[in-house]
């Protein structure tokens, strides 16, 4: 969804479609599910069965609306946390189940935890603190722990004594977990309980070894090349359509090189690095697959594909969808209502015209949620950078504008005055002009100062308006505030004027 941006206002949420016409988009998604041919209806019948196993779900919730968001698992900020709240909101207010996939198959790239700091000079300065260990590349489903942020670290006291904040992520003990992403989930569903939210977690690296899975990705691998033609043109077309030429935006196009072709997915467990492109190759009774073209890592029988994730588990390898494979899977086969954020609503836009090709049928429409929740934080008044950083320009090619008697010599600045236009005097003006800049070198340096100062205060700022600090920075009062009110079922099924959340 392209063009729709986070609220500015503080305390703001923004959801596309309303509040209000969500449950009705629950109906009409269900209406154009309905239209999946009977090989896509019963490959739905087994992936939503797989997630009952998995979430420990009542078999009969099979036939209730099933809502979902999803995100990997960071310290997210709040605008990111409001989707969550609005999925389990939403389903309380249609008799939806409601549930959270975690991308621990995504590259981890929150290793470093972002925090407010106070530098020598009291103004805002953006901390880091070393929270995850792995190699780049490397997904969450593998990042290790580092540093444990528990309630002795020095940074809650700094956050009280520099800022008056009450973070209410220092309640929160870091677990036993060595894992980066499993100690985030812990913490974060521990916090979602605290303001009210019970919601199921759905971690994408299970889901991704299940029986519905696995038959998801062979019916795309057997027609690879009618996928990848299709996967590419909705890219091209998309890129037209939005003006952009950059090709690897907002994912990059699957490559072909002779009879090899690049797929949606990546391949785990190979010995050329964290994650690969998979690639594979069709024979007649056989899919070659390797990490690049060329390279055999496994061959698959194309008679057995639902024994294909076993076969490739018992080689050490393992398969995860990347973004849109893994939104095709969801939006199509899994859940009835996808919730997403700013960022999955840009590529998602893409996944619909690929859906509608891949599945024969029209998009089930995904909903977009964000929030905007800022930290109370110390502002300062900023200096006009861009009109000093003029003035030091004018000054530099005018210096008789400095209008202060004294400053400058006046034999030196009339001599000048006179023979700046004269074309063979260029370069005694050229000399003159370098002596009247090292007499107004103390104003000049003035000016700097002003402008460092202002460029200074502009950037502290822009710390105190950030709104991505992750949430364990925030007080549960702030978070409980913005996020509460979208648990209310009323606020789905309420008519006439909208309901305005407490800000």
């Amino acid at each position: 969804m392209i063009g729709v941006s986070p609220p500015d206002e503080n305390g703001k949420v923004l959801c596309v479609p309303s509040f209000q016409a969500l449950p009705e988009l629950v109906k009409k998604n269900q209406l154009n599910l309905g239209l999946l041919s009977q090989k896509w209806v019963e490959l739905r019948a087994i992936a939503r069965l797989d997630v009952v196993d998995l979430l420990g779900l009542d078999p009969k919730d099979v036939a209730k609306p099933w809502i979902m968001c999803g995100h990997q698992p960071e310290v997210c900020h709040p605008g990111v946390w409001a989707k969550y709240f609005v999925s389990k909101g939403l389903s309380k207010a249609s008799g939806a189940v409601a549930f959270n996939l975690v991308a621990d198959a995504d590259i981890c790239r929150q290793k470093w935890l972002p925090f407010p700091l106070a530098s020598q000079d009291n103004r805002l300065v953006r901390g880091t603190m070393i929270v995850g260990k792995g190699p780049p590349g490397t997904s969450w489903e593998q990042v290790r722990r580092a540093n444990l942020l528990d309630k002795g670290n020095p940074i809650w006291q700094q956050m009280a004594t520099c800022f008056g904040l009450d973070p209410m992520g220092q309640k929160y003990e870091s677990t036993e977990q060595h894992l980066l992403g499993e100690n985030n989930t812990i913490q974060r569903r521990v916090a979602q309980g605290d303001l009210g939210l019970d919601l199921s977690d759905l971690l994408q690296s299970k889901l991704s070894r299940t029986v519905g899975f696995g038959l998801f990705f062979a019916s795309i691998l057997c027609e690879i090349q009618s996928f990848s033609r299709l996967h590419n043109l909705a890219l091209a077309g998309f890129r037209n359509q939005q003006g952009v030429g950059n090709t690897g935006w907002p994912v990059a196009n699957l490559g072909h090189q002779g009879e090899w072709y690049e797929t949606p997915f990546w391949l785990l467990g190979t010995t050329m690095g964290p994650r690969m492109p998979l690639w594979v190759k069709l024979e007649t009774r056989e899919i070659v697959l390797g990490g690049e073209p060329g390279k055999c890592l496994a061959r698959l029988e194309v008679r057995n594909p639902k024994g294909w994730l076993d076969a490739l588990g018992k080689h050490g390898l393992g398969i995860r969808p990347k973004a849109l494979a893994n939104t095709l899977f969801l939006r199509w086969l899994v859940c009835d209502l996808f919730v997403h954020g700013l960022g999955g609503a840009i590529y998602d836009s893409v996944t619909d015209e690929i859906g509608r090709g891949w599945f024969g049928c029209e998009a089930p429409t995904f909903a977009v949620v964000s929030a905007t929740l800022r930290l109370p934080l110390p502002k300062e008044k900023e200096g006009n950078e861009p009109g000093l950083r003029c003035k030091l320009r004018d000054l530099w090619w005018h210096p008789e504008r400095l209008g202060e008697p004294g400053r400058l010599n006046e034999a030196d600045l009339q001599e000048w005055l006179s023979l700046r236009n004269v074309p063979k005097q260029r370069q005694r003006a050229k000399v003159l002009l370098w002596r009247l800049h090292i007499q107004a070198n103390q104003h000049y340096g003035m000016l700097e100062e002003q402008m460092e100062k202002a460029r200074l205060a502009k950037a502290s700022n822009a710390l105190a308006n950030y709104r991505e600090w992750p949430w364990i920075w925030y007080s549960g009062e702030s978070l409980g505030d913005l996020l509460c009110p979208l648990l209310d079922p009323q606020l789905y099924g309420a008519m006439g004027n909208p309901i305005t959340l407490k800000s």
